[in-house]
């Protein structure tokens, strides 16, 4: 490149114009994310709400901390909720920690009386077999 703006053989550079081309930058409002996110909806929900792509949103640097934020709070909101409603609607409870919070009922098995278990089983088939 030549002095003053110049290409090879004497052309000149093409000037940047002044004004941007193409779609305008979506506007992306990041505490409507966080309390969409909060209610647990999913990401083409939030999407459709802002009335944005979702590979836009989704693609977004500041999305992902975001969303992830509002999720967590949501679940910590929940979580609050459910101590309160345990008195008055135990089903009700039980069914949003497990759906929400992936709480699960588990199944406790005594290890150490695994052997004497098994005799049992094995003697009350003997029994009902005859």
């Amino acid at each position: 490149m030549g002095k003053g703006g110049t290409l090879a053989g004497g052309r000149k550079k093409k000037e940047k114009p002044d004004h941007v081309m193409g779609r305008p930058k979506a506007k992306i409002d990041w505490d409507e994310v966080k309390r969409l996110s909060q209610l647990q909806c999913t990401q083409m929900e939030i999407a459709a709400v802002l009335d944005i792509n979702v590979k836009t949103l989704t693609q977004h640097p500041e999305f992902s901390d975001n969303y992830t934020k509002g999720k967590e709070l949501g679940k910590m909101s929940l979580r609050r909720k459910q101590l309160h409603w345990a008195d008055r609607n135990p089903g009700m409870a039980i069914f949003l920690g497990k759906v929400y919070l992936h709480q699960r009922e588990q199944d406790v098995l005594d290890i150490q009386n695994v052997d004497q278990h098994l005799k049992d089983i094995a003697a009350a088939i003997r029994e009902r077999d005859g």
